[in-house]
């Protein structure tokens, strides 16, 4: 039951970015590091964690607990496909990001939901 919600929390939050096609390539030097998901209407901590060569690390916290998934990101042009192995499914989910600076990336996903990741900084 862990592993379907956090499948469908992620995919949520994943598939809530979109922009054009032939705007400028992003920068992956500016997405390695850890983005915390703003507006999770369930009030969960989610947590994206990308690596400088296409890891991927997802953590969800919810009242104490975390989940945990890994996969792996690609970047081509502004399309950021992020695909994850959640108990032994591998899934992927390709999202278009409209604006991405050293502390935010902002878009809007498949279904039209919007995405704000806010950059984590070290304490």
């Amino acid at each position: 039951m862990r592993a379907i919600l956090t499948t469908a929390t992620l995919f949520v939050l994943a598939g809530s970015l979109s922009a054009g096609d032939n705007e400028p390539v992003l920068d992956p030097a500016k997405l390695v590091g850890k983005w915390e998901a703003k507006g999770d209407p369930e009030k969960r901590l989610v947590v994206f964690e990308f690596e400088e060569q296409g890891g991927l690390v997802v953590r969800i916290t919810r009242k104490g607990e975390e989940s945990k998934a890994a996969g792996k990101y690609q970047i081509e042009g502004r399309t950021l496909t992020l695909t994850l192995k959640i108990a032994g499914v591998e899934d992927s989910r390709s999202v278009t990001v409209a604006k991405l600076t050293d502390g935010q990336l902002f878009g809007t996903g498949e279904k039209g939901r919007p995405l704000l990741l806010v950059r984590m900084r070290d304490k």
